[in-house]
C-alpha cells in the first residue's frame, strides 16, 4: 500500500485522524461548551430549551442556522449536551480532513503533497483548538471545503446531486452567517449558470430549493424588522462605531459630544464592555410584544441580549454618531482599516477566542502550538504566561498568506485570459474551483477589513482550507518545475 494510491491516502488520514484526537483526548483536551452560556451570537439557552422556535422565528440579529443547531442537541441530549457538540465537531473535522484532501486531488496538487499538507492541517493544535471550540468558525471552515469539492465534482460530471450538494452547503453557510448574504449567493449561482452554459437549466434546478429557503430568511426578517441583512442594526452598527471611532484624536470624540453633535453613548463602544445600567437611563424600552426573545434586555446569565429590540435602538443611535464621526474624522475610520489588514494576517489563535474566560486547552496546547507558530508563522515562542498569546507580529504570514493569494489571483486570471482567447474552456472544472476559493479568500478578506472591528485572523480560518489547497498548487507547481528542470539536464549532451 502505498500514497500512490487514493484508497491508501484516505486511510492514513483517517487512521491519523482517530489516533490524533484519541493522543489530545489522553493528554486533557476537552470540548468547551461554555460559550453556550454567555456568546453574543447565541439566543439565551434557556429560551433554546424552552422557546425554542418561536425565538428562532424572531432572531433579529443572526441567520438563525447555527441557533437552531444549538436547539436541537439540547431538546435531544438534554443530560449530555457537551458529548453531542463534541461527537458533532469531531466528524465535521473528519469529513473537513477528507474532503480536504479529495479537492486538492480533483485540482491537481501532486498525491504525495496533498497528503502531506491535509495531515499537517488535520493535525495541528490550531484546527484542535478550533474543533474543540462551540462557534461556528469550524463548522463554516468544513462546509466551505464540501462546497468547494462538490462544485469541482458538478463542473466535471453534471451531475445533480452534486450540484445540490454544493448550493445546500452555500444555503447553510448564508444561514449560518450574514456576511454571505443573498447577493453572495445569487452571485456564485449566475456564475455557475454562465461558466457551466450546457446544465444552465440543471444548475437552475438544484439551486432554487436552497436558494428559496435564503430568500425566506431575508423576506421574513423585512416584513417583521424591515432589516435586509440579519444583524445590520446591533452587530453592523456597534463594528461601524468602533471604527469610525476608536483611531480618532483623543479629544475628538469628547469635543463632538461637548457641542451636541453626538450622543455620550457613543464612548461605551463595543456592547461587551459595558452593561445594561449603562444605558438603562437614556434610551427607553421599546413597547413590549410579548416575544422574550426581543423584549428581554438581559439573558438569564446576566449579559445583554444581542437579540433586543431594545439594543436595536442603541445600535441606531451609534450608527448615526459614527456617521457624523466619519463626516469630521475620515482618516481616523482609514487608520482603523489599516490596523485590520494587520490583523488579519496574524495567526488565528491570536486574541478571542483563545485569550479569554476558556483557556485550559490552549494551556494544555501551549508548547505544541508555539512551536507550530514558530514554523507556519514565524512566531517566537512566549515563555512567560503560557496559554496567553498576546498579539505578536508572525513575520511568515505577512509573506505567506498574500503571497498564497497573488498566486491564487495569478492563476485565476491566466485561465480567464485563457478562456477570453478561446484557448481555454469556460466550463474547466479546476478553472471553475480554483475561481470560487480565490473569490471566497478575496470577498471575505474585504467583508471583515472594512466593516468588521475586530478577529480579522478568526474569521480568516473559515477559508483556513483554502489557502491550503493554494499552498498544495504552489509546492505542485514547484516540484514540477524541478523535475523538469533535472530532466532536461539530465538529457541535455
Amino acid at each position: 500500500m502505498t500514497i500512490a494510491n487514493r484508497g491508501a491516502a484516505y486511510t492514513v488520514l483517517a487512521a491519523a485522524f482517530v489516533a490524533s484526537r484519541m493522543l489530545y483526548y489522553l493528554v486533557g483536551v476537552r470540548f468547551d461548551a461554555e460559550p453556550l452560556d454567555f456568546y453574543i451570537q447565541f439566543i439565551d439557552p434557556v429560551l433554546l430549551r424552552h422557546d425554542l422556535w418561536r425565538s428562532l422565528f424572531y432572531l433579529k440579529e443572526q441567520p438563525p442556522l447555527f441557533n437552531l443547531f444549538l436547539g436541537l442537541i439540547l431538546h435531544l441530549f438534554p443530560n449530555h449536551s457537551t458529548a453531542a457538540f463534541h461527537l458533532t465537531y469531531l466528524l465535521l473535522g473528519f469529513i473537513l480532513s477528507l474532503s480536504l484532501y479529495a479537492l486538492m486531488e480533483r485540482m491537481r496538487v501532486a498525491r504525495p503533497i496533498a497528503l502531506a499538507i491535509a495531515l499537517v492541517f488535520s493535525l495541528n493544535p490550531v484546527t484542535v483548538l478550533y474543533e474543540n471550540w462551540l462557534f461556528y468558525e469550524y463548522a463554516l471552515t468544513t462546509l466551505f471545503c464540501v462546497a468547494a469539492l462538490f462544485l469541482h465534482r458538478y463542473a466535471s460530471n453534471g451531475r445533480a446531486v452534486d450540484g445540490s450538494v454544493f448550493f445546500c452547503c452555500l444555503a447553510v453557510i448564508g444561514g449560518i452567517r450574514s456576511v454571505y448574504h443573498l447577493v453572495w449567493f445569487g452571485l456564485i449561482a449566475v456564475f455557475i449558470c454562465f461558466s457551466l452554459r450546457r446544465w444552465t437549466q440543471r444548475t437552475v434546478v438544484v439551486a432554487v430549493l436552497p436558494g428559496v429557503l435564503l430568500m425566506a430568511l431575508y423576506v421574513k426578517n423585512f416584513l417583521l424588522f424591515h432589516t435586509v441583512v440579519p444583524g445590520n442594526d446591533t452587530f453592523g452598527a456597534s463594528n461601524f462605531a468602533r471604527l469610525a471611532t476608536r483611531m480618532a484624536p483623543p479629544s475628538a470624540i469628547p469635543e463632538l459630544i461637548a457641542s451636541g453633535k453626538i450622543s455620550p453613548w457613543i464612548l461605551t463602544t463595543p456592547f461587551p464592555d459595558v452593561g445594561e445600567s449603562v444605558f438603562a437611563n437614556g434610551v427607553p424600552t421599546p413597547p413590549r410584544t410579548g416575544i422574550p426573545v426581543l423584549d428581554d434586555r438581559l439573558t438569564a446569565s446576566g449579559d445583554l441580549n444581542w437579540n433586543s429590540l431594545w439594543l436595536s435602538e442603541i445600535g441606531k443611535l451609534y450608527r448615526k454618531d459614527a456617521m457624523v464621526v466619519l463626516h469630521h474624522y475620515p482618516m481616523a475610520y482609514l487608520r482603523s482599516v489599516a490596523q485590520n489588514l494587520d490583523q488579519i494576517l496574524r495567526p488565528a489563535t491570536d486574541g478571542f477566542a483563545f485569550d479569554g474566560r476558556e483557556l485550559q486547552n490552549v494551556r494544555l496546547l501551549s508548547k505544541p502550538l508555539a512551536v507550530y507558530l514558530l514554523l507556519s508563522a514565524g512566531e517566537a515562542p512566549v515563555v512567560t504566561n503560557p496559554g496567553s498569546y498576546p498579539p505578536r507580529h508572525g513575520w511568515m504570514k505577512y509573506l505567506a498568506l498574500p503571497g498564497l493569494l497573488a498566486f491564487g489571483l495569478w492563476k485565476a486570471i491566466r485561465w480567464l485570459s485563457g478562456v477570453a482567447k478561446k484557448r481555454l474552456p469556460l466550463a474547466d472544472p479546476a478553472g471553475i474551483t480554483l475561481l470560487f476559493i480565490v473569490f471566497e479568500i478575496v470577498y471575505l478578506s474585504v467583508v471583515v477589513v472594512l466593516f468588521s472591528q475586530s478577529d480579522q485572523n478568526r474569521y480568516r480560518d473559515e477559508v483556513s482550507a483554502f489557502f491550503a489547497v493554494l499552498l498544495g498548487l504552489v509546492l505542485t507547481a514547484g516540484w514540477r518545475r524541478f523535475r523538469r528542470s533535472r530532466s532536461s539536464n539530465v538529457s541535455a549532451p
